[in-house]
């Protein structure tokens, strides 16, 4: 879902105003944005690997999609396509990865835990057992690169 609501920010971004699928996407990213606020974690500010199962079995707070979220979040508040709001909801979800997530190490470096190595929808992709025994791994380039 991260990739999904980052893209349709994206695309959002190129789509020049006069473009009929502009009037196709929009919806379709704001009511996405709405659905998540509702699963955003009240103490971390973060989302659950299972984003609609926050206390289902071996289910944990992920880093590379809370940090999707919040970058989809952002854009959308800054270019006016959501509320004001949904920008301290991309704040709270930053917040929670530094908080909880983000190790400071000697010389200017970090790590960034938490992330799931892979999520496919092919072979056993798509069922919740599969994806909360994906290995989660540190410095995952999903969660460096949106950092």
């Amino acid at each position: 879902m991260g990739w999904y609501v980052m893209a349709m920010a994206d695309v959002m971004d190129w789509l020049p105003k006069n473009h009929s699928g502009r009037n196709e996407v929009l919806p379709i990213f704001q009511s996405l944005c709405q659905g998540l606020l509702k699963y955003q974690d009240r103490d971390t500010g973060m989302w659950y690997q299972i984003v609609d199962k926050p206390a289902a079995p071996k289910n944990y707070l992920e880093t590379s999609c809370t940090l999707m979220y919040a970058y989809a979040m952002a854009r959308g508040a800054q270019r006016g396509w959501l509320a004001a709001e949904y920008l301290e909801h991309a704040r709270r979800a930053t917040r929670g990865v530094l908080n909880r997530q983000v190790d400071l190490l000697p010389g200017n470096r970090m790590d960034i835990r938490g992330t799931v190595q892979v999520g496919s929808l092919g072979g056993d992709g798509g069922f919740y057992d599969y994806y909360v025994s994906v290995p989660v791994v540190t410095n995952d380039q999903k969660s460096i690169g949106l950092s």
